[in-house]
């Protein structure tokens, strides 16, 4: 990686971390510490559809192909703390 590439790069997740909700935060966190759905949708007093449509979104945002790349994304950018 040359040294553009690098700012780019950086320049990119600065933009995603801005990006990211609070709410889609807590639910990134949430994933991560191994709640389902249901149990996050429950703690937030939220659908457990609209759970599902912020973890769709932060796949999206984070270009994350599963569940387990959006987290690891997540951790490389520091949006979560394990």
């Amino acid at each position: 990686m040359n040294m553009i590439e690098v700012v780019e790069s950086n320049s990119r997740e600065i933009a995603i971390t801005k990006a990211v909700t609070t709410r889609e935060s807590q639910i990134l966190q949430m994933i991560s510490e191994g709640f389902t759905v249901k149990e996050i949708a429950s703690s937030l007093f939220l659908s457990e559809h609209t759970v599902i449509s912020h973890k769709k979104n932060l796949t999206a945002k984070l270009s994350a192909k599963n569940c387990v790349d959006l987290i690891v994304k997540a951790i490389k950018m520091g949006l979560i703390i394990l």
